[in-house]
């Protein structure tokens, strides 16, 4: 009989997440907008990633891996953040406030608790509304997420809607993240 430690459960997890957020993206971008607002625009996509935490039910983190890089020479406006995927009905967002460019340090991937106290992320400021400013640094995304159902909760996405300008964007990164509680191998 084959036996397969929890590490590497974990790490199929992982890239079954990547795979499946593919997938989901590339359905996504094959339209030309979603709801008037236009797929893609200025903002650069982040490389596809994924990790695996373990919560249990009423625990709290905050996602910090998600950067927007806004390419061009306007400024925009974040709109709107949105979870995405099959299991986000486990999570509750408890808020999303971003670091702007003038922090010290890039991201953290996890944090304990929401809002992150993390000395380095700067001002942090509410999301929705925030000005995108263009440039090499961008800003991070600092995401609450409250656990508040048992069992595997898989997040593949993260979706923004920003405008620059008139325009309407939206764009969704490949984002997962796989939340094995304790005890579950």
């Amino acid at each position: 009989m084959l036996k397969i430690s929890a590490r590497t459960s974990l790490v199929a997890v992982a890239v079954a997440l990547v795979l499946v957020s593919a997938v989901l993206t590339w359905r996504h971008v094959t339209r030309d907008d979603i709801d008037g607002w236009q797929i893609g625009g200025p903002v650069r996509m982040p490389p596809a990633h994924g990790y695996v935490v373990r919560y249990d039910v009423g625990d709290v983190f905050t996602d910090g891996m998600e950067r927007i890089l806004l390419t061009g020479d306007q400024p925009g406006v974040l709109r709107r953040v949105e979870i995405t995927g099959p299991g986000v009905d486990h999570f509750q967002v408890v808020g999303i406030l971003l670091a702007g460019p003038h922090r010290k340090i890039g991201s953290y991937q996890v944090i304990e608790g929401f809002p992150p106290a993390v000395k380095g992320l700067a001002t942090l400021a509410p999301a929705e509304g925030a000005d995108l400013a263009t440039g090499k640094t961008g800003s991070v995304l600092q995401i609450g997420l409250k656990v508040v159902k048992p069992g595997l909760a898989i997040r593949t996405g993260v979706r923004l809607y920003y405008t620059v300008g008139d325009e309407k964007y939206t764009i969704e990164y490949q984002a997962a993240i796989a939340n094995c509680p304790r005890g579950m191998s």
